[in-house]
This record gives C-alpha cells, structure tokens and sequence, in this order.
C-alpha cells in the first residue's frame, strides 16, 4: 500500500480482496477503515460509518467518499478525497444468471439497444449500470427508474478482474468531474478497459 501524500482531487481505487462470503458487510466496514486508516491516515476512534436510507455506507464528518462492492470471493472499496459521492461495482461472471431476464428487469430499451449493437457484456455493463445507482445512494430495486446511463458512459472506468480461473467486471463512477483513477499494482491480474463507444 502507497504511504505517500496524494493529489486531493484523484479518485483512488483500491485492489479487490478475499473475503468471507458470510461476513461481508461487515468485513466491507473493517475494510473501509483499514484503509482509511493505512492509506488517508484517518485515525480509528475519528471513523464513524452510517448509512443511507439503502445502505450505502459514509462517513460526512471525514469529507471523504467512498463505497464497496462484493461479488463471488471478492471485495473492492472505491474512494474519493473530494467531499462528494462515489459508486463502484464488482461483478463475478456466472452462468448461473438469466441474462435477458435481468436486462429486460434492470436496463432501459436503449441501453439494452446499445447493448447489442456494439457487444457489450451483460456483466461489464451491468457493473457499470449498479456503479452508477450506488453512487446515487439508490438500490437495485431502482435501476430502470435511475434513468439511462448512455449519456454519462465516457465517466465510468471499468476493469476486467482474473481470480482463481474466475472473471470479474469491476466498474467505478465517481460522478462529472472525470477524476483520475488509480488501481495499486499490488492485485496483478487487473486490466483497465477502454471507453465504451459514444452513444449517438
């Protein structure tokens, strides 16, 4: 983990980890403070988490955003040291979903029209879709009602994750203001994709 001072107006992303799939909201908060403390040197008895109405966690009093993801074996914690907000997603690829089902559900008609005129994947999309409500503090119950992420698709960064022979999407929305993002080196196996196509 970086020790050094960092540029108050970048977005950092920090690595996906193991977790205990039956812990894991609380293993999100020990998390979120390890690194609040490791890396923003926020000391422990200044860490007070709350949560929105659904559940995403803050903490206003540090002027510091962050949100958490889970999916599979893995966890990501996403921050921002601008006081504003900050929504990320981890998704494991899995046969086990009815892709169509959850489109026709949770995507509008145009998202899923863009979906299949460039080949997007339902995961990285999907990643990106839930990124986007998480950083509006709604759930997933109000993904269609959150309205269309196709104008804003130039302000997601989306990685492509490999653990254990399994594949994630992991997408970050930290909002208009296109801060940099940086992913520590220390979780090898994770690539930056490039920008989807513009919609038109």
């Amino acid at each position: 983990m970086h020790n050094k001072k960092h540029n108050p107006k970048q977005v950092y992303f920090l690595e996906p980890l193991l977790v205990n799939s039956n812990k894991r909201k609380h293993l999100s908060y020990e998390y979120i403070t390890k690194y609040l403390t490791s890396f923003f040197h926020v000391s422990e008895q200044n860490i007070l988490i709350t949560e929105h109405k659904n559940g995403k966690p803050h903490s206003p009093q540090l002027h510091l955003a962050y949100n958490a993801s889970h999916s599979g074996n893995l966890i990501s914690v996403a921050f921002s040291s601008i006081y504003t907000d900050i929504g990320c997603d981890l998704q494991k690829c899995s046969a086990k979903y009815s892709q169509d089902e959850i489109a026709s559900l949770s995507f509008m008609q145009d998202e899923r029209r863009y979906m299949h005129e460039h080949d997007i994947n339902f995961f990285l999309f999907w990643s990106m879709k839930e990124s986007y409500i998480k950083y509006h503090g709604l759930s997933v119950f109000d993904m269609q009602n959150a309205g269309s992420i196709l104008p804003r698709i130039h302000d997601f960064s989306s990685y492509s994750v490999f653990y254990q022979n399994e594949h994630y999407y992991l997408s970050v929305y930290p909002g208009e203001r296109r801060e940099q993002i940086i992913v520590p080196h220390c979780f090898r196996h994770t690539v930056q994709l490039q920008k989807l196509p513009k919609f038109q």
